[in-house]
């Protein structure tokens, strides 16, 4: 019955909204329905009976009357404009698209899927609602999250594994919930794929792919939603082949057949990788700048990106005339890389863009554009900071805007946190909280950069080779800083030569010397990177870490690489192996393959057929290692156990499995 009802909804809608005639701003008039949707309308309403819209959907409700100054004052049914209006502000003040950041009166919500973090609008502070295991990012970092707020509960999508066939279980995502207080959290659903869309409709949640949505009804008594209510809708006129519009819209998202089709009355798609918009009831296509990409939207128009030689040009197109205007250039001398769009408003397109003249520590420009008048102010700069490349999954691209704020992660003292800036005020950004990532940097000492471009001689606009170093400099205060510092110069030094190595940069000179003026060689551009992880291990006498390189000689990919440091924060002396546990040799290696055998066995369609025997022979008193809180780490690198894809190999051994020669933590 519920789904006769949705698709009653559904087609009462688009009789309203009027969508016969795709050529004409605005289509059929709103009361011209067919037979059938006078018929299923009327079921609708009668289900709709009693209920109580929100103060909000009143609004929206009459904005959307006053929108519609052709609307006769009943239609050819004789419904009342009062009934009209419920069945239209259902749809189109009820759609709340799921989002990254959830507000209410108490707190904001930052929700991503691994992690689900509450800050207080009191007193700023923060806290973890839910997480999915100790290695969680926050939303902002992989800008991956979709929540949506219904009475006490939050409704999210996670990222999960799942066991399959008897084997470890693969990724997934499942449709969870847990109370704005952190309570009551249940997954409610394994997802065979992953939605597009995620939204919350009049009583009920839906999560969509293309052509169809899983329907999941609220309960009367404000009890979550449950998995085995599950209702299957499809949305008659659109191809199930067609996937739905993509938009970078306070974090990734799809634009929702029904969001399209309650908004504009018709279907947004992408066909062959172009944007359509479809008559529902006809099925009549009409294709929205083929030429160029769909960026954003807003209830009045398309946001259309498109490139030119030399230039990115922004064009909007009215969302019913669908005529389109120029509104922006971004020229190529000062935006080579163009830009990105990542939201739009009502007034506004807001957009990163490269710096491409300007310090690392500035190297994104944030810039909003007035729609009326393309009019461009920019807003603030962001970028790399020191110390947290190595340590932490970063960009500063990652901004999420709502409600006149930019909400985004940047670094502090080598820690992040949750920022927010006023796009209207001006003045500096507010942490939300405390740091929620702490690189343990600040601890030790300080980081240093250095950074060279080494520019083709016979094609100066070409970089042949790119160094990017970040160096630990521990803090005098402790007695063994000269040495450390002198040890870790040293090994910086080393890399210099080996990056700028004067046979290497002359052969890939010939090579582009040989080349075609409009060859561009990117596979003779090379790059080294260095950068220390987060401290591992600190106890005030001694410190750990690892060095993070990438060496980048062309092809598919460059070789990463670890290098696990340990000192002595009083004497300054690196700390080998054999020097912090007692165990012989052949211990220490019955220890390490026992740990690694039972890693290898839970997945071990993951590793090398041979992997146990490579750690069998590869373990000695000088193998890699660093410490941590826990224990011992011992690493493999990429293609010694497994594929380039499998990335490092390691366990960490608890320090009781040693006889350790030196004082730790948290041992016994």
């Amino acid at each position: 019955m519920r789904k006769r009802q949705l698709r009653a909804l559904i087609l009462l809608t688009v009789a309203l909204t009027g969508c016969g005639n795709m050529g004409k701003a605005g289509g059929n008039p709103a009361g011209e329905e067919t037979e059938e949707a006078k018929t299923e309308g009327t079921q609708a309403e009668r289900t709709q009976a009693g209920e109580t819209q929100t103060e909000r959907a009143k609004a929206e409700g009459t904005q959307a009357e006053e929108a519609q100054t052709d609307e006769p004052e009943k239609g050819e049914s004789g419904e009342s404009p009062e009934k009209s209006r419920q069945m239209q502000t259902l749809l189109q003040g009820e759609i709340c698209q799921g989002r990254i950041i959830l507000e209410d009166e108490e707190a904001l919500y930052i929700c991503g899927t691994e992690r689900i973090r509450r800050i207080e609008k009191s007193d700023g502070s923060s806290r973890v609602l839910w997480e999915s295991g100790p290695d969680a990012r926050d939303a902002l970092m992989a800008m991956e999250g979709k929540g949506v707020l219904a009475g006490d509960y939050i409704y999210f999508l996670e990222e999960a594994r799942r066991e399959a066939d008897g084997s470890r279980g693969a990724q997934g995502r499942c449709f969870s919930v847990i109370k704005k207080d952190g309570t009551g959290y249940e997954r409610i659903t394994e997802l065979e794929d992953f939605p597009q869309a995620f939204y919350r409709c009049g009583n009920g949640l839906y999560l969509e792919s293309n052509g169809c949505a899983g329907y999941y009804p609220e309960a009367e008594d404000g009890a979550p939603v449950r998995g085995e209510d599950r209702e299957e809708l499809s949305f008659e006129g659109l191809p199930g082949s067609y996937s739905l519009v993509y938009v970078m819209d306070s974090g990734v998202r799809n634009v929702s057949a029904l969001e399209s089709l309650s908004t504009f009355g018709y279907y947004l798609a992408v066909n062959g990788g172009t944007t359509v918009a479809i008559d529902p009831k006809t099925g009549e296509e009409r294709e929205l700048m083929p030429e160029a990409a769909f960026r954003a939207f807003n209830r009045d128009f398309f946001l259309f990106g498109k490139y030119e030689e030399g230039k990115e040009e922004l064009y909007l197109m009215d969302a019913k005339s669908f005529e389109t205007s120029l509104l922006a250039v971004y020229e190529k001398e000062s935006y080579p890389y163009g830009v990105m769009v990542i939201d739009m408003d009502e007034e506004h397109v807001y957009v990163v863009a490269e710096n491409a003249g300007g310090s690392r520590e500035e190297n994104s420009i944030y810039e909003e554009i007035d729609l009326k008048t393309g009019e461009r102010r920019e807003l603030f700069r962001l970028g790399k900071k020191p110390g947290m490349e190595g340590g932490f999954a970063f960009s500063a691209r990652n901004v999420v805007i709502e409600e006149g704020y930019a909400y985004y992660a940047d670094a502090m003292d080598y820690k992040m946190y949750l920022m927010r800036r006023s796009l209207s005020e001006p003045g500096e950004a507010a942490a939300l909280g405390d740091a929620f990532y702490d690189s343990g940097i600040s601890q030790v000492g300080t980081v240093e950069s250095y950074f060279e471009e080494i520019h083709s001689q016979a094609r100066p606009d070409f970089v042949l080779a790119e160094i990017d170093l970040e160096r630990l400099v521990v803090d005098e205060k402790y007695k063994g800083a000269a040495k450390i510092n002198r040890i870790l110069a040293a090994d910086q030094d080393s890399i210099l030569s080996y990056a700028k190595d004067t046979d290497d940069l002359a052969w890939r000179e010939d090579e582009i010397a040989s080349q075609e003026e409009d060859e561009i060689p990117y596979n003779l551009s090379y790059s080294y990177s260095s950068h220390p992880s987060q401290i591992t291990y600190f106890d005030g006498d001694r410190f750990s870490f690892y060095q993070q390189d990438y060496d980048y000689t062309g092809g598919a990919h460059g070789m990463p690489m670890w290098v696990g440091l340990t000192f002595d924060l009083n004497t300054g002396e690196r700390l080998l192996l054999s020097d912090v546990v007692e165990n012989s040799e052949e211990e220490l290696r019955e220890i390490v393959v026992r740990y690694f055998d039972a890693c290898i066995s839970e997945a071990p369609e993951e590793f090398w057929e041979d992997a146990l025997t490579v750690v069998r022979e590869g373990i000695s008193l000088a193998s890699d290692f660093y410490l941590e809180e826990e224990g011992i780490c011992f690493y493999f690198h990429p293609y010694a156990l497994a594929a380039y894809a499998g990335g490092f190999k390691t366990v960490t051994i608890p320090y009781e499995e040693f006889a350790m020669k030196i004082p730790v933590k948290n041992r016994g």
